[in-house]
């Protein structure tokens, strides 16, 4: 079964994830692919954590949306 995260801050080695039911949960730092980062979406299965190149691309492009809207 895999779980969904994103990316709510690393700091001082451990990376502060949000999962689907809006709950933080923290998992170490070192334990993040290499190069993530704030935002990212990922997703959690057998081979640990994996970054969804597609899921956080719609998700910044949905909230980039939302910023634009706010100044219309």
């Amino acid at each position: 079964m895999k779980k969904r995260y994103i990316i709510d801050r690393i700091e001082d080695g451990v990376a502060s994830l949000e999962n689907e039911e809006g709950h933080v949960e923290e998992y170490p730092a070192e334990s993040m692919p290499e190069g993530a980062k704030e935002g990212d979406c990922l997703v959690f299965s057998d081979e640990g954590f994996v970054k969804d190149e597609e899921a956080t691309k719609a998700r910044r492009e949905r909230i980039l949306k939302l910023r634009k809207s706010l100044f219309e």
